[in-house]
């Protein structure tokens, strides 16, 4: 004697379930214990090669579709436990080109329907994958070999740095006071700049320790590209970098530094396929506006790289101004 058969345990939420699959392009379907087709989304119809849902219904998979795939979705007649199951509709071995998956309703419902089934074609989502990672790996190459080309344009001084182009920690003293004794004779200003990496990425974990050399190595690129020829970048200790912005004032120079923030919090540094993001934090104090001796024009910066980073990072801060008692 045959079970009873069960309410249709959708009832009328299957048009709008089926109105949500042909929006996303998932193939929905309900067929009868001997896997025929008995409500199929348009969706589903298309990728049959069918005009309408109905000129499917019906019909088994073993009429449609390649006996391979016919096969592994011959599932619901089968015997063993009801409980929802994974499609895996690609070659062993291979990733699926479509993804999906099963249920059997014991007893059948009203109408016959013995099995509910969903899948998708994740070719399209595979191409994509494929496109970025050779993206990426193509980023990856420009930035080695932009690296390179640096290096061999570079003084030999300044190409034996770890990332050419800018002055070593040695000469940040020196630069600094010969621009500082420049703009005294020539009465003009120019801003001190420090920067420094923010311990937490902008998005997702923070950076590695292995991969910091690479990061360190794009924000020196992108800071020798933004300079002006009369500026001076310099690398300084503890993953510090400093510029000095020749005739700038404290206006100017965040005016500019705001552009380079950005810059940076859009870059992405690509390591072994993997993309990389970071975040500065920026310090600038002023000649004549800050102070007017190098130890205490340094202090004054410091103390401005101090708030930026207290700030949260990704920030800007200005030296304070002092004033007369």
């Amino acid at each position: 004697m045959s079970s009873p058969a069960a309410p249709d345990p959708l009832g009328p939420a299957w048009p709008l379930l089926e109105a949500l699959a042909d929006a996303l392009g998932v193939v929905l379907w309900r067929k009868d214990a001997a896997g025929r087709y008995l409500r199929l989304n348009a969706a589903g119809a298309r990728a049959l090669g069918f005009a309408t849902p109905e000129a499917a219904c019906g019909l088994d998979d073993a009429r449609l579709l390649a006996p391979a795939l016919a096969e592994r979705l011959a599932w619901a007649a089968r015997p063993g436990p009801v409980r929802p199951r994974l499609l895996d509709l690609g070659p062993p071995g291979t990733p699926a080109p479509y993804l999906g998956a099963q249920i059997r309703l014991d007893p059948p419902a009203a109408d016959g329907s013995a099995e509910i089934g969903l899948w998708l074609d994740a070719r399209s989502q595979q191409q994509a994958e494929d496109a970025l990672r050779q993206a990426l790996g193509q980023i990856e190459a420009l930035q080695a070999a932009h690296e390179q080309l640096s290096r061999a344009v570079q003084p030999f001084a300044l190409a034996e740095e770890p990332v050419p182009g800018l002055y070593p920690p040695a000469q940040f003293e020196a630069n600094l006071r010969r621009e500082l004794d420049l703009s005294r004779r020539e009465h003009r200003e120019f801003a001190l700049v420090l920067i420094e990496i923010d311990a937490e990425a902008p998005e997702g974990p923070s950076i590695p320790a292995a991969d910091r050399p690479r990061v360190l190595a794009a924000l020196g690129r992108l800071l020798r590209g933004s300079t002006r020829a009369m500026d001076t970048p310099c690398r300084l200790a503890d993953e510090r970098h400093a510029l000095l912005m020749s005739g700038c004032s404290l206006a100017a120079a965040h005016k500019r530094m705001e552009g380079f923030r950005r810059q940076c919090a859009g870059e992405l540094v690509v390591v072994d396929g993997r993309v990389l993001r970071f975040s500065i934090a920026v310090g600038i104090a002023a000649y004549p506006t800050s102070h007017q001796e190098a130890p205490s024009l340094l202090d004054a910066a410091e103390a401005a790289l101090r708030d930026a980073r207290a700030g949260g990072g990704n920030q800007i801060a200005l030296a304070r101004i002092p004033f007369p008692a």
